[in-house]
């Protein structure tokens, strides 16, 4: 018999504005006292809101590359923590995620650009210092909490959500390739499951997601700041 294995966020809330619900969110997931991994755009895009909310948290702002050591530190900086929280671009994330695997304590995910799918995933890529892929790290399970404002994630560059789209678009491709390399998923006796004929290839309902999330929410902040993110 063929085990199968679906692992997914234990809460995900998404809309415009979401971010003011954090503090609530983390009451309902969280045990204890919460520690902030931040990117540096996402700390001067969103800084003000979430201390507000969580004025109490430890706030580590993101070195710019998801290493040992910088997940090691992230590790330690967060003291007692029983929940991490990472906020901006797919590496800050897989920072947060690391560290929380480091801690032995769930991981709460507040993605600023949608360029990515690490936000719902257990695992975090490491890299090196040198920007090279250095393995991947295992969570138990998936994010305790998802939390995506969409306000936020239509205010950044048009590059990311085309980046979010294409590697959305992907993934059908991707699965029929490990599907006939008889490959596993991510979970460790898990295999992926059969795509429907129809979902090889992107259809129209995927350009329908695409402009419905780019008009649920207008640009608020201002561009200059977006500016200066990187792809991570």
């Amino acid at each position: 018999m063929t085990m199968r294995i679906l692992g997914a966020p234990l809460r995900y809330v998404q809309g415009p504005g979401a971010i003011d619900r954090l503090a609530e969110e983390v009451s309902i997931v969280g045990v204890g006292p919460a520690a902030v991994v931040i990117d540096p755009v996402a700390r001067s895009l969103l800084g003000e809101r979430i201390t507000r909310q969580l004025p109490d948290a430890r706030v580590m702002e993101f070195g710019g590359e998801c290493t040992a050591t910088e997940i090691a530190a992230c590790a330690r900086e967060a003291g007692d923590a029983r929940l991490l929280i990472g906020i901006g671009g797919g590496k800050a994330i897989d920072t947060a995620k690391g560290a929380a695997i480091e801690r032995g304590v769930p991981v709460a995910i507040v993605p600023t650009i949608a360029s990515n799918d690490s936000p719902t995933s257990h695992i975090a890529v490491v890299y090196t210092p040198e920007h090279a892929v250095e393995g991947v790290r295992h969570m138990k399970t998936n994010p305790a909490l998802v939390l995506v404002d969409t306000a936020v994630i239509a205010a950044a560059p048009r590059r990311f959500l085309a980046a979010g789209i294409g590697d959305a678009m992907s993934k059908p491709y991707e699965l029929a390739g490990a599907l006939a390399g008889g490959g596993l998923n991510f979970f460790p006796v898990g295999r992926p499951n059969s795509p429907r004929p129809s979902s090889h290839a992107p259809g129209k309902s995927s350009w329908r997601m695409a402009r419905r999330l780019w008009r649920q929410a207008r640009p608020t902040m201002p561009s200059s700041a977006w500016s200066r993110r990187r792809s991570c």
